[in-house]
């Protein structure tokens, strides 16, 4: 196929793609927030609540870092977005 074809043919995919990211962003917009259980924890020092850890907030914010492979999860280690300010305020144990 010659670059004008395979162009033509990477924009059909790239259209396809965009509309399927559309379908994903309306799909998650609708899902309701699951309620977590709140499970006791336990240790030597005694046991607490899961929502005893959390003070005022209600929203676990969870990364899962994969390693340095990941530009995505070292992000939050390595360079947190200037919006920290209002994760610090949004959620629990969100450092800079």
């Amino acid at each position: 196929m010659d670059y004008k074809g395979s162009a033509a043919k990477l924009a059909q995919y790239r259209q396809q793609i965009a509309e399927l990211r559309a379908k994903m962003r309306e799909a998650r917009a609708v899902i309701e927030p699951q309620e977590v259980e709140d499970y006791e924890l336990s240790s030597a020092a005694g046991g607490k609540r899961l929502s005893e850890l959390f003070g005022k907030h209600d929203t676990l914010f969870v990364v899962h870092n994969m390693g340095r492979s990941c530009a995505h999860c070292t992000m939050w280690a390595d360079r947190p977005s200037e919006r920290s300010r209002r994760f610090r305020r949004r959620f629990a144990g969100f450092r800079r």
